[in-house]
């Protein structure tokens, strides 16, 4: 076989080999193995592999390629076949997911537990017995968190999310593996949670007591002042805001209400303040 003219089709053979032993996203191709796919003397892909332990990848293995050693394998094989695929290929069929991949699947994840808290409807009655019964709010809030979102499937869209995204054949059984990857990522602090739910935990307390959270001066304070001031609530819609604008343009503009030239300054640079924090 010469593998110059059949670059794509022994990639798409390698890959074969791979998923038929994958299991959970593990697997193991020996050297042998990838010699007999290509067609290639052992002189010359040996000669490769040492040229490349040799510059920088010092911890390229001494006989075969896990799903450890992915980045190593992709190198090496576009080196070898001369061809810039083998990344994107193993992307796309689920046989290695390397850090640009994962770090998407982090984003993607934490995008999610935003819009689980942007779409769920308040239970103050538990939010405010949680609050009762704790010293700190946070810890009432991370209690509420853990009651009312299912982690198990948060972490299981998310990866569809990703499959969906990144174009992944999810047939060969690695959503085991990106759900390990997740849960070390929650389990080990890697998931900047304060931060995600900030803006939330905000609203909650705003919502129960209709006053900010003591020591809260973030963005979130200015948010809620141009909340009150156009008369909204949390989760309102810039349409909401436009008709409210809207109102009371017509009732303060100069040409109606003589004096209400300084009010409508006001309500324009307020309006444009939050129109620009909605969703």
């Amino acid at each position: 076989m010469n593998y110059f003219e059949n670059k794509e089709e022994i990639i798409d053979e390698i890959v074969s080999d791979i998923q038929n032993k994958s299991i959970e996203g593990k697997w193991f191709i020996s050297f042998d193995q990838l010699i007999n796919v290509i067609g290639l003397k052992k002189e010359v892909f040996y000669k490769t592999l040492y040229s490349m332990r040799k510059l920088q990848y010092s911890s390229i293995p001494i006989k075969g390629f896990c799903e450890k050693d992915g980045d190593h394998l992709c190198l090496f094989l576009d080196k070898l076949l001369n061809t810039k695929i083998t990344s994107n290929k193993f992307l796309k069929t689920g046989v290695y997911f390397n850090k640009s991949s994962l770090e998407s699947l982090k984003v993607i994840f934490m995008e999610s537990i935003k819009n689980v808290l942007e779409n769920h409807k308040l239970d103050k009655e538990l939010m405010g017995l949680l609050i009762s019964s704790t010293m700190s709010y946070d810890d009432a809030f991370d209690s509420y968190f853990d009651n009312k979102v299912n982690m198990d499937l948060l972490i299981s869209k998310s990866i569809d999310t990703f499959y969906t995204t990144m174009h992944v054949d999810a047939k060969y059984d690695t959503e085991v593996l990106l759900e390990d990857f997740l849960k070390k990522l929650v389990a080990h602090n890697k998931i900047p949670f304060y931060k995600i739910t900030a803006k939330y935990r905000f609203r909650y307390y705003y919502t129960i007591f209709g006053k900010e959270p003591p020591g809260y001066k973030t963005e979130y304070s200015e948010l809620y002042r141009l909340l009150d001031f156009f008369n909204l609530s949390a989760n309102s819609t810039k349409q909401e805001l436009k008709k409210k604008y809207t109102q009371l343009i017509k009732k303060y503009h100069p040409d109606i209400n003589k004096d209400g030239l300084e009010d409508t300054k006001i309500i324009i640079e307020n309006y444009n303040k939050l129109q620009a924090m909605l969703k």
